[in-house]
């Protein structure tokens, strides 16, 4: 069975830190507030958990990006909406790249 060392743990405890900051310090980032990481048993799988904002209540439905783009066009968000997200997406993918969280190769 595969186990994280020591030293890989408080990597990934300081890891989650700092993207909890992140999350706390720019609305620009766009990520969960991180609330940890978790190993999964027997493989090297290692997920960062975060936490949901208030504003999302328990009977929300969620839609990735994909559903929303592939959607009937009747269903489509209006022009205003989509250029707003598009927007919004664009400065999020800039300040994580900013940041140096992303591997140059991603």
């Amino acid at each position: 069975m595969l186990a994280l060392s020591a030293l890989m743990r408080r990597c990934f405890k300081n890891s989650a830190q700092v993207l909890k900051d992140y999350a706390r310090g720019s609305r620009d980032y766009r990520v969960l507030e991180c609330i940890g990481f978790m190993e999964e048993p027997g493989s090297e799988f290692v997920g960062f958990l975060g936490r949901l904002p208030n504003t999302v209540y328990s009977d929300s439905k969620f839609v990735d990006l994909h559903q929303l783009i592939t959607q009937s066009s009747d269903k489509k968000p209006d022009l205003d909406l989509r250029v707003g997200l598009a927007k919004t997406l664009s400065i999020s993918l800039y300040q994580i790249h900013s940041s140096g969280w992303v591997h140059k190769n991603f």
